[in-house]
């Protein structure tokens, strides 16, 4: 009996937002952007920071994902859930893409297709180590087919 393997969205695929809620955290603290700047706009300044800080925290709490034995499964939500689950057996194509942040960070997105259409797909957005989950689901299709 295998166990399932759970995944989430890794902090590494939101370094971009970081390192810009840093530089703008940054700016705002060490100019005299304060003194200068109407207050609506430092207002604007701390909105935008905390978007920066909070939309990673949001997506990773709003979906996971489950490699099972039988079927990889999205689950999204926070108060609804929805659920996708694709039967390796359906798995028509799965793809990883990475950038150039990726590669240097190690993390990337699988695209699970089933052989119903595009609707039926499943990405695994910002994964890290994404060769080895991919290799886990490929290793399932391959006993399942």
């Amino acid at each position: 009996m295998y166990e399932p393997f759970f995944l989430r969205t890794s902090r590494r695929s939101f370094i971009i937002n970081y390192l810009i809620g840093i530089a703008l955290l940054l700016y705002l603290l060490f100019t005299d952007a304060i003194i200068i700047l109407p207050p609506i706009l430092t207002y604007v300044f701390i909105l935008l920071i905390s978007i920066f800080f909070l939309e990673p925290e949001a997506v990773i709490f709003y979906s996971n994902y489950h490699i099972k034995e039988e079927n990889l499964v999205e689950i999204k939500g926070v108060l609804t859930k929805k659920r996708i689950a694709i039967p390796y057996k359906s798995i028509s194509n799965t793809l990883v893409n990475k950038s150039i942040l990726g590669r240097i960070f190690k993390f990337g997105d699988i695209r699970v297709t089933s052989t119903s259409g595009r609707e039926n797909s499943i990405v695994l957005k910002g994964i890290k180590h994404p060769e080895k989950a991919l290799n886990l689901i490929e290793k399932f299709i391959g006993s399942k087919k």
